[in-house]
């Protein structure tokens, strides 16, 4: 069984900061359209899911 991918490890995979990924995961429509393409790919392909407990400590409301 694979550990539990963070955006840290979304980052590194898709080769930008996790701000980024932050960002990508938030819509915000301020993200480069090839950056946000990359950062979905892997999403997608990892089947990444934020953890409610991060999304919770982080005081962001989930959209």
């Amino acid at each position: 069984m694979h550990d539990k991918l963070t955006i840290q490890d979304i980052a590194r995979l898709a080769g930008v900061s996790k701000a980024t990924v932050s960002r990508v995961l938030n819509h915000n429509p301020s993200v480069n359209p090839l950056l946000r393409e990359r950062v979905q790919r892997v999403v997608q392909e990892y089947d990444f899911v934020p953890s409610i407990i991060a999304i919770g400590l982080s005081g962001v409301t989930p959209v």
